[in-house]
């Protein structure tokens, strides 16, 4: 039966990853016509610097990464017919998010736009980045394939998406497309906190830049774009930060403000850098300033509290992740901020407002849960501290079923929970001992066992995921390959 089983696995793997090859090639197909080469020149017609763009409507307007024509003087696209065109205007930049819209001069019958996608992709699911990496010889299009490892909002770049597939010198600015052929990120080749990351920033960015756009004023001509001496010192900090030269990048900020001390974006980045550089104290001025300038300011406010949690100051980081949260309740479904804020009440003792916060970000966005299962550990621990120990049972079962692909046991998630609860200083020894007591007394139980699975998730788990999950008969995954005409 083993083997037959083995066989069974081996015969769908094959026949899944043909599958997925023909799916690609058809969604690069669909994309490749709407991908084209930036270059960007200076004042002399020298080589500047060189990314890949994309389409995204009829009249021949481009989304690329604004690094890629910062300072430049004139910008040509070349498509995928070897053609090349001139930008006429520069519609729009986000130098934060390092995005840039760019008018092309081209003939509306010849541009093929990409549908930009009205949702996130979810963790796991796959992508292709289609762009024009450099290397030797003649520019060419290529097409790399990966998952999506996790989605994140971060303080300096706003909404982002961590992938798996290579994103190379060039390639930068490249669409990052989902199986319908939508684009829901662009692409950058860059660091995230000095460390080198493949990420793409989210298309809700992108929808924020092209809303952006007044279509009367038609963008700046690139003879007559340049940035501010404020806006090129904010530019080089962002670039210095991003490469881990937080020293330097302080300096760029002080630049910047020094010229203009009543920008609030401009103090919110020092107030990055110096958080990176252990500088607490002086970031909480920084985003203090920030926040004096522009109340409603998000990012300041959660940015200083998370640096009032690195100073041990809990009850004042609780005040401003409140604010945060009250000026957007809901950023995204992979903001952590109701998830920190929890931490911190539970720190405080506070545990009726802590299990509040971890059910504020369960509910976030329904049925989505699972992006950020951890707040089902915390969600136990605040429950075992109220006494309520068979919800906090209930919760780590749930845990368990959100990880059911991973090798754990209620057993090793009571532990590892325990150990959490710990490490941030809400549990102690005793208290961790007594949860393990409390937790395994009825981890045996018909309540917390991983319950039966359905003939239904059995075959969506084997037949797609090549996975047999807990409690799935030999019988059960015998009678899917059947059915899908495997056997």
């Amino acid at each position: 039966m083993t083997n037959i089983l083995a066989s069974i696995i081996f015969i769908i793997f094959v026949l899944s990853t043909a599958s997925q090859s023909s799916l690609s090639t058809s969604v690069y197909k669909n994309v490749e016509p709407s991908v084209v080469i930036v270059q960007a020149n200076d004042s002399q017609n020298e080589p500047l610097a060189q990314g890949t763009g994309f389409f995204i409507d009829k009249t021949g307007d481009i989304i690329t990464n604004f690094h890629i024509i910062n300072g430049s003087n004139k910008i040509n696209v070349t498509t995928v017919d070897g053609y090349t065109y001139k930008v006429k205007n520069i519609l729009a930049k986000d130098i934060s998010s390092d995005l840039a819209c760019l008018s092309v001069d081209i003939p509306s019958q010849l541009v093929y736009p990409i549908k930009m996608s009205t949702t996130l992709p979810d963790i796991g699911e796959d992508i292709l980045v289609i762009g024009y990496p450099e290397g030797p010889g003649e520019l060419t299009q290529s097409m790399t394939r990966g998952i999506v490892s996790s989605i994140k909002t971060l303080n300096e770049y706003g909404e982002v998406i961590q992938i798996d597939a290579a994103v190379s010198p060039g390639a930068s600015g490249s669409p990052l497309v989902n199986i319908n052929s939508e684009a829901v990120g662009v692409t950058t080749f860059g660091y995230i906190k000095g460390q080198k990351q493949n990420f793409a920033v989210s298309y809700k960015q992108v929808s924020k830049l092209i809303h952006g756009i007044s279509s009367a004023q038609g963008g700046k001509q690139i003879s007559e774009w340049n940035l501010t001496p404020e806006e090129n010192f904010y530019a080089i900090g962002i670039d210095l930060y991003r490469g881990g030269k937080y020293d330097e990048a302080v300096k760029a900020y002080d630049n910047a403000i020094e010229l203009d001390p009543k920008q609030a974006n401009l103090w919110n980045g020092k107030g990055i850098v110096l958080d990176n550089l252990g500088k607490y104290d002086e970031a909480v001025k920084a985003y203090d300033n920030a926040i004096e300038l522009d109340p409603n300011y998000t990012n300041p406010w959660n940015g200083k509290g998370i640096v009032l949690d690195k100073l041990g100051k809990h009850d004042e980081a609780i005040k401003a992740y409140d604010k945060a949260i009250g000026l957007a309740p809901k950023v995204n479904e992979n903001d952590n901020r109701n998830v920190v804020r929890g931490v911190d009440l539970a720190n405080q003792g506070m545990y009726e407002q802590a299990l509040d916060a971890f059910n504020r970000q369960i509910n976030l966005v329904p049925g989505e849960s699972d992006r950020w299962n951890i707040v089902w550990a915390w969600k136990a621990v605040a429950l075992y501290k109220l006494g309520r120990y068979e919800e906090a049972r209930e919760a780590i079962v749930h845990e368990l079923q959100l990880n059911q692909f991973k090798e754990n046991t209620v057993d090793s998630l009571i532990n590892q929970i325990g150990l959490l609860g710990k490490s941030n200083q809400i549990l102690s020894d005793a208290d961790v001992q007594d949860f393990t007591n409390q937790m395994e007394n009825n981890s045996n139980s018909p309540d917390t066992q991983a319950p039966d699975q359905t003939s239904d998730s059995c075959c969506v788990a084997f037949l797609q995921n090549h996975v047999q999950l807990p409690n799935c008969s030999y019988e059960v995954l015998n009678k899917c390959a059947q059915d899908a005409g495997l056997i």
